[in-house]
């Protein structure tokens, strides 16, 4: 373990009172296991080096890290991977099996790099991790290569630069194309640099036909200054955090991106790729993979949000069993819908699922039946 003072320190850049609070100087830093903590000022930074090569940035504004607890990343006792530090001349530099991670001690920023140097990702330089009172946020530089993919289920094109978006699970029944949030909340984004020319051009062409309805430019395809020579790779960035949430893919700026919350820590995850479906292999063994699912899953599902009648059921499913595409394997096709259905057999029968099931030549399902298994 080493403790290292560093001296010219300034505690932030932005005073207090001032908004806005941004890490400031290291003013020293201890490196033990798999963790290198840094103080700067009142706050630390914590970066520790996690299962297959992820690595973890964690703060603490006030220096006291609160419990670590995490409704997401599964538990893992396996041995962390070995990193090396090095302390050159104004900044700190980790070096893992597929990363070198460069911390610029004054002010304390941080940035990702292939082994041979090339730049993978970094904080924003006049920002940085940032706080203003419970709000925590962080800004990292954007490239012209940048193209953001993932967050979930979203009504918006593909290609999320020149978006932003809000992750709080919302019930949007009578949802538009543009419509945000929506049902779930997904902090995982994949960022994909230098796309292929074919991808590239329809995601640029996807943006234009899909402008947002307001005018504001977040259909709009804007590239930023170009920030150095980049990996040309995918990368992706898990923010674990459970208050509501902005992701702000290059649309108030070209030249940064950023992602915070309104409460709660600044605790995300850097996934390396290089491609993305190493990213989504890394991810999968922090967050956990689901159990393969029942054979009757892998059926075609057929299903809305209500049918107007039960009588309406019944004729959907009839002509599903006459289908000749789906004639083959009955057991593996579902009918299902919302209880409101449902409730119209009552004056009928005491269990609506199965008179419906019976009319329906065994097609309708309802969900205390269908978690019977195969």
């Amino acid at each position: 373990m080493s403790t290292i003072p560093n001296s010219k320190l300034v505690e932030s850049e932005i005073p207090d009172g001032f908004g806005w609070r941004s890490l400031g100087a290291v003013t020293h830093h201890t490196f033990k296991g798999n963790v290198l903590t840094l103080d700067c000022g009142e706050a630390k930074l914590r970066i520790s080096l996690e299962r297959q090569g992820i690595v973890r940035v964690r703060l603490a504004q006030s220096g006291i890290f609160g419990r670590d607890h995490s409704w997401a990343v599964i538990a893992d006792d396996a041995p962390s991977p070995a990193w090396k530090l090095d302390d050159e001349n104004g900044h700190l530099t980790l070096i893992t099996a597929s990363l070198r991670i460069i911390i610029q001690k004054n002010p304390c920023r941080i940035s990702f790099h292939a082994l041979d140097g090339k730049f993978i990702a970094g904080h924003d330089a006049s920002k940085g991790i940032a706080w203003d009172g419970n709000e925590v946020r962080c800004w990292m530089r954007l490239c012209d290569e940048d193209h953001f993919f993932g967050m979930g289920e979203r009504g918006s094109p593909l290609d999320k630069r020149g978006q932003v978006l809000v992750n709080w699970n919302h019930d949007a029944a009578e949802h538009e194309p543009w419509t945000d949030p929506l049902y779930q909340s997904h902090p995982l984004v994949l960022v994909a640099q230098s796309l292929p020319a074919q991808s590239a051009s329809l995601s640029g062409a996807n943006a234009a036909a899909t402008a947002h309805p307001t005018g504001t430019g977040a259909g709009r395809h804007e590239m930023g200054a170009g920030r150095g020579e980049t990996s040309g790779q995918v990368h992706g960035l898990f923010f674990d955090n459970t208050f509501r949430a902005t992701f702000d893919f290059g649309k108030t700026s070209t030249s940064r991106y950023s992602f915070g919350a309104e409460g709660g820590e600044m605790n995300y995850y850097f996934i390396p790729g290089p491609t993305a479906k190493d990213v989504i292999r890394r991810y999968g063994a922090l967050v956990g993979t689901q159990p393969l699912p029942p054979q009757w899953a892998l059926g075609y599902q057929q299903c809305r949000w209500s049918y107007e009648s039960a009588k309406r059921a019944r004729d959907i499913a009839k002509r599903l069993q006459a289908s000749h595409s789906l004639r083959h394997d009955l057991s593996r096709h579902r009918l299902h819908g919302r209880l409101s259905l449902l409730h119209l057999e009552r004056r009928n029968v005491s269990e609506p699922c199965e008179a419906t099931a019976r009319a329906g030549g065994g097609w309708f399902q309802d969900r205390r039946h269908s978690r019977s298994g195969h």
